[in-house]
């Protein structure tokens, strides 16, 4: 499996999406259609995998489901998947919830931000589900990466544990919808503080 181009941030990662690809076929809690969207999720992740539909098949669970609303994203069925990316196999339920309730928090900045479509560029505003399922699922790839690194909320925004980790995330490592969420519920150790990279 290859997350990243880069070797060391690839090494950082690898083995925690490893672990949770392996223990799908395992899993009882999920439903047909959550372990076929988690597929999906796995091979989108995978560099090496070139049969990613990953949006297409949010959009197409949604759609079969009549949910137009970002808002009820982490309803319907899609929690305990949610759940499952953030750890909930590895290390128990009560340590997803954090990072689920945080993925949540952005699903809900998400559905009031301005998106931009056809040739003049117009911003609009709409909760419509299928006009933020891109972003949506761009930022789950960020928070399960973020995961993945074992980071803590410091590490986080400073982009690596030493110096030289921090060097060579800094332009790797994507944090924008992750802060953004751990800024609107309030965070005191990411609000003012200042972005490296």
């Amino acid at each position: 499996m290859r997350i990243h181009w880069n070797n060391s941030y690839n090494d950082l990662c690898v083995s925690y999406i490893e672990k949770l690809r392996s223990g799908l076929n395992n899993t009882r809690n999920l439903s047909g259609e959550a372990h076929e969207l988690l597929r999906h999720f796995f091979n989108d992740i995978d560099q090496t995998c070139h049969e990613s539909h990953f949006e297409t098949a949010l959009h197409s669970y949604f759609k079969q489901r009549g949910v137009w609303n970002t808002l009820e994203f982490l309803e319907w069925g899609l929690r305990p998947a949610i759940d499952y990316l953030f750890g909930s196999s590895l290390d128990g339920p009560a340590s997803c919830k954090e990072w689920t309730d945080l993925f949540g928090e952005y699903i809900r900045l998400e559905a009031k931000a301005p998106y931009t479509t056809g040739y003049t560029r117009h911003s609009l505003r709409s909760a419509r589900i299928s006009l933020h399922i891109c972003k949506i699922a761009q930022a789950l790839r960020q928070f399960v990466l973020l995961k993945a690194t074992g980071f803590s909320t410091a590490q986080i925004l400073r982009k690596g544990r030493t110096p030289d980790e921090q060097q060579e995330f800094s332009t790797i490592i994507d944090i924008d919808s992750w802060l953004a969420a751990k800024i609107s519920i309030g965070d005191r150790e990411c609000i003012g503080k200042p972005r490296l990279g």
